[in-house]
């Protein structure tokens, strides 16, 4: 079984190295690209090196539970590096930015593979990482005078009981929130700014906006916590049951009614909903990895093209569509090159307001308004809210030492995949795969304004909620200890 695993690990190896360059030399063979595109190859060209010097991150990467944060890193890098290149070659370069020249287009397309270099070599190199967890299993834990010795904290079950209550109340009386929130299926979803539009029409300060900034705060932790915490019971009082995996999979199919603008936040969520259960419910990890994959997959290019069908009406052919989908959801170069078009004359004042933006209740607390990074990016490009590149808001900031931040952002997802393993309750296990996720994603879909804005709305609740449960909520207590 080993030797099918390695020989599998090298076969992607291969494939992705391969399949990179074949990208670089079509590109590079192409008479039709606009000539600011002349270095454009080097992109996928130089991914292919560095993926062929990168082999030993291959090993066990396809193991969730130890190297989730080296895969999706790795696969959301390629796909910005290789996979977003071809579909732009495919869609005759098209792309909603589009204020390029052959000057900011060859300064991101150095900052690109600068960026790249850094980050494999963290990946690398950093600790090479092994955890020694072990296989979960059932067991009988320590009992003591015929129970289990409680912890002084006895507040978790009310706490969540009052998230719950306050959402379903919010909710209820909210228009505003309401608006905001589409089902999956909802063509509404589609339209970003009516999102936007909704959230103007409630003005800062006033009681329908309080209400919608709270609604979000509490909705986002709680729609993770609760979940878990239902199948943590179930697990407890039925044990490890495909019956228990069933009530889990309706959870998530649930979460899929409710979304907001941000529509990754709900696959974000699902995955530690699904992350969860393949560490309660050991007995079916294999069926559920199984179902994870297919099932988000299909999610995917539902979403993807749902999008692409709604947004082509007067727009070129599904190349073109999807070529301009690439570069919006995993900025790549035409975004990046278009951060060099920024014009700050106030840079100090513009770090202000970018680390003001991750505070959560900003707006009705101080109420001060400025120029963020993120609104000179659109103003300065003629678009609207479009995210600004994470590498260009450190460049911004940093310059030529701007892989610093993305470099550290990496080496948390990485420290975090070790603090998931280790952590011994199902709230701050939930909390940790959050960050895990997210820390992962930012190099290539977020900005670190992004990063710590959900990290103070939502991941420190999580923390917080994690330390009044003591050890009531422990995994030894539903039977799965490590070895």
């Amino acid at each position: 079984m080993n030797i099918r695993k390695i020989k599998f690990e090298k076969a992607i190896w291969i494939l992705v190295s391969v399949l990179s360059l074949l990208i670089s030399m079509v590109v590079m063979l192409d008479i039709n690209k606009p000539i600011y595109y002349t270095c454009l190859p080097l992109l996928p060209l130089s991914f292919a090196i560095i993926n062929f010097f990168s082999y030993g991150i291959y090993e066990n990467i396809f193991d969730f539970s130890h190297n989730l944060a080296k895969l999706i890193i790795h696969v959301l890098f390629f796909i910005r590096e290789s996979v977003a290149i071809y579909f732009l070659y495919k869609g005759s370069y098209v792309a909603t930015l589009n204020k390029l020249s052959e000057k900011n287009v060859n300064a991101g397309i150095a900052l690109m593979i600068f960026e790249t270099c850094c980050v494999y070599i963290v990946l690398n190199f950093y600790g090479k990482i092994h955890f020694k967890l072990g296989k979960l299993h059932s067991f009988k834990p320590t009992i003591k005078n015929g129970k289990y010795k409680k912890s002084k904290y006895k507040f978790v079950g009310f706490i969540m009981m009052v998230c719950v209550l306050f959402c379903i109340l919010a909710y209820a009386i909210s228009p505003l929130i309401r608006n905001s929130y589409s089902a999956l299926w909802d063509s509404s979803l589609l339209s970003t700014d009516g999102y936007f539009l909704a959230k103007m029409e409630a003005q800062a300060g006033s009681k329908d906006r309080i209400l919608f900034t709270l609604f979000n705060v509490f909705f986002d932790f709680t729609r993770i916590l609760f979940p878990c915490l239902v199948l943590y019971e179930l697990r407890k009082k039925i044990g490890d049951k495909f019956g228990c995996v069933a009530v889990g999979a309706i959870l998530c199919v649930i979460q899929f009614a409710m979304i907001l603008n941000e529509n990754i936040y709900i696959l974000i969520t699902v995955m530690i909903i699904g992350i969860f259960m393949l560490k309660i419910f050991p007995k079916y990890r294999n069926f559920m990895k199984r179902m994870l994959i297919v099932v988000g997959i299909i999610v995917v290019v539902y979403y993807f093209i749902s999008v692409a069908f709604t947004v082509s009406v007067g727009k070129g052919n599904i190349y073109e569509i999807f070529s301009d989908m690439f570069q919006i959801y995993f900025p790549g170069i035409t975004n990046i090159a278009c951060g060099f078009n920024i014009v700050d004359n106030n840079i100090l004042n513009t770090l202000f307001f970018d680390i003001y933006e991750a505070i959560p209740f900003h707006s009705t607390l101080f109420g001060l308004s400025g120029d963020r990074l993120s609104d000179l990016y659109n103003a300065y490009n003629g678009v609207k809210y479009t995210i600004c590149p994470g590498i260009i808001q450190s460049y911004h900031y940093l310059g030529i030492f701007a892989p610093v931040v993305t470099c550290c952002i990496v080496i948390i997802a990485l420290k975090t995949q070790k603090k998931l393993n280790d952590s011994k309750d199902m709230f701050a296990y939930a909390a940790y795969a959050l960050l895990l996720i997210y820390t992962s994603m930012t190099p290539v879909c977020y900005y670190p304004t992004v990063l710590l804005s959900r990290f103070l709305s939502t991941i420190l609740p999580m923390l917080i909620i994690s330390k009044f449960a003591g050890n009531n909520y422990t995994f030894n207590r539903i039977g799965i200890i490590e070895e």
